[in-house]
């Protein structure tokens, strides 16, 4: 499934920034 790993980069990004 690539939809979660486009939402794990997203929320990992969003939780480094």
């Amino acid at each position: 499934m690539y939809t979660t790993h486009i939402t794990v980069l997203f929320v990992r990004k969003s939780f480094f920034y």
